[in-house]
């Protein structure tokens, strides 16, 4: 089976004890984006990321979780992380590359899009019911399912807001997120993480990465 590159992100973690930063990818990504159809090559974060795209042709970005965004608590880490995946995000836009965030990729691509970012109860470790709200572009958005949730901070709309929320939950919280023009996409929920991957998420990362 031929797989597409796709470049992906990945969480810092300050080794204790030692003088060393470890950048790291849960390993269940890899047998969810191979179903998908999409061969993951993570992004080392001190290498130019201009050279990624420009060798690998790859079909898209993909921002995934971990480490909270600095601008609610996170550490110094978090400001590189931040730093570093804005400045993919750009490449990526420049490019008309698809960008797909997940958990934490959603609420950067949230917040340069001029969302809050805010603190949300009961979102974690937890399962629950989504519900759209708009007419999403991609139409694994549009049904209503269950999804899972390990998330403390939730993206809030402010009027000038770049991308719409076109899924929430019963509570009211963004749950998924469209530009109306780019090939930009956002879910908090976490694909990688059901022991089978599930036929709707698949569907969607084939749609916004063209699989």
């Amino acid at each position: 089976m031929s797989l597409r590159p796709l470049l992906v992100t990945q969480r810092l973690v300050a080794v204790e004890g030692r003088d060393e930063v470890r950048e790291c990818l849960d390993r269940r990504w890899g047998p969810f984006l191979g179903a998908a159809g999409l061969l993951p090559v993570p992004i080392a974060s001190e290498l130019p990321a201009e050279a990624y795209f420009e060798q690998l042709a790859p079909a898209g970005v993909l921002l995934t979780g971990g480490n909270d965004l600095a601008v609610v608590g996170g550490d110094r880490l978090s400001l590189e992380r931040d730093a570093f995946e804005t400045s993919v995000l750009h490449l990526a836009r420049s490019r008309r590359l698809p960008v797909l965030g997940v958990c934490r990729g959603m609420q950067l691509m949230a917040r340069l899009a001029g969302f809050s970012i805010e603190r949300c109860s009961d979102h974690v470790a937890t399962e629950h019911p989504l519900e759209p709200v708009a007419n999403a572009r991609h139409a694994a958005l549009r049904e209503p399912r269950q999804a899972n949730s390990y998330h403390q901070f939730t993206p809030r709309a402010t009027p000038r807001s770049e991308l719409s929320v076109v899924l929430r939950s019963a509570d009211g919280e963004a749950e998924a997120v469209e530009h109306a023009s780019e090939p930009l996409v956002g879910i908090m929920r976490h694909p990688e993480r059901y022991p089978v991957p599930r036929s709707i998420d698949l569907e969607l990362f084939r749609q916004v990465f063209g699989v």
